[in-house]
């Protein structure tokens, strides 16, 4: 359940703050439009006339969110797109420029979460920036879960690691034990320090777990695969 208090989130025990809003627009009028919807969300603020060398958003606290002018992002710097890489929970909401009938290819291939019209009403303004920062928290708290999946996968053994995939692959202990020529009795402690290191009771939700970092790994464009740990302390057992 999430509970919402001033301008913080509480996500289970942890404090997030509610979001930072950052506009990239030419347009006096445009920004203070931004700025009392970004308020009405109870997110804070930051204004830029044109892409700086580092964008606020870098140094943001918790979820954050860009709005651009289509024309600027169209114009080809890089700088949001280096932001895009060092906040890769960072969405992104285009505002159509008025001198632009479409959006660019350049504008589509930074992947928006959504395109808006040139001045958008104030409550659709407010939607947009409440489903940017809701999709930011989303990113983030996702990312936290790959992270700490893949930490606690870095502790394995070779050995270990070899068990875990076979297992997520639902194959049973007698199956494994042939292909890995070793006892099942190897395999059985195998599994449990798995378990243990992977702090889960069972095969089920391990399976359920890796299968959830292969999906965001896939949708933020990451190779997901077995990686082996940088060191091992992988015995002879048999």
């Amino acid at each position: 359940m999430t509970l919402i208090a001033g301008n913080f989130l509480s996500v289970g025990q942890q404090q997030m703050p509610r979001g930072t809003v950052v506009i990239v627009h030419p347009c006096a009028n445009v920004q203070a439009q931004v700025a009392d919807a970004a308020e009405a969300e109870g997110a804070g603020f930051a204004r830029c006339h044109a892409a700086p060398e580092a964008l606020p958003v870098d140094h943001a606290e918790g979820p954050a969110c860009i709005l651009a002018d289509s024309k600027v992002l169209s114009s080809g710097d890089a700088t949001l797109d280096r932001a895009s890489q060092r906040r890769q929970e960072t969405p992104l909401i285009v505002l159509q420029s008025e001198s632009q009938e479409t959006p660019s290819d350049a504008v589509w291939r930074r992947s928006p979460l959504m395109v808006l019209p040139p001045r958008p009403a104030f409550d659709r303004l407010r939607i947009a920036i409440r489903n940017g920062l809701c999709e930011s928290r989303r990113r983030f708290v996702d990312r936290q879960f790959v992270e700490s999946f893949r930490s606690s996968m870095s502790k394995l053994s070779n050995n270990e690691l070899t068990v875990m995939q076979a297992v997520c692959e639902g194959k049973l202990n007698k199956q494994i034990a042939k292909e890995l020529g070793v006892s099942i009795r190897t395999v059985e402690q195998r599994r449990r320090q798995v378990f243990a290191k992977m702090d889960v009771m069972s095969a089920v939700p391990l399976a359920a777990r890796w299968a959830t970092v292969q999906t965001i790994e896939r949708f933020r464009g990451v190779h997901s695969g077995w990686s082996s740990p940088a060191t091992s302390n992988d015995t002879c057992d048999v």
